[in-house]
């Protein structure tokens, strides 16, 4: 029963760059509060101590790298991004319903004016 507790050979030690934990990000509340926990967040550490184990951000790096770290984790603080960064897929999940993208109307209705305010209403209602 030990061995299978044990990571296998070969295995990133605990706190290394897996994906799970390369995907971590103190805005994600999981995170944070694991973070918290095992002690990677304290109250007690320094400003770049917080930056390095938190957003993997070191000051010695230029400000192009560390900007693109931290848009890495804002967009893993929504569990979602999160998932499809831990994944590794470039272009995230297959599309979905997006915003905007019109469904199918049943068979016998005529679609409502987009525009027109009072009159495109008062035209539909006339119909």
């Amino acid at each position: 029963m030990a061995d299978m507790q044990r990571p296998p050979e070969g295995a990133p030690p605990q706190g290394g760059q897996d994906p799970m934990s390369a995907n971590r990000s103190p805005f994600n509340p999981a995170d944070a509060a694991f973070m918290k926990k095992s002690g990677q967040m304290s109250a007690d550490m320094s400003f770049g101590q917080f930056m390095e184990s938190s957003f993997g951000i070191k000051w010695e790096e230029p400000l192009q790298t560390a900007v693109q770290k931290m848009q890495k984790n804002v967009q893993n603080a929504d569990p979602i991004k999160k998932m499809q960064n831990i994944a590794g897929s470039p272009g995230g999940a297959p599309p979905g319903p997006q915003q905007g993208a019109q469904k199918p109307m049943p068979q016998g209705r005529k679609p409502m004016v987009q525009s027109g305010g009072l009159a495109g209403i008062m035209s539909q209602m006339g119909q």
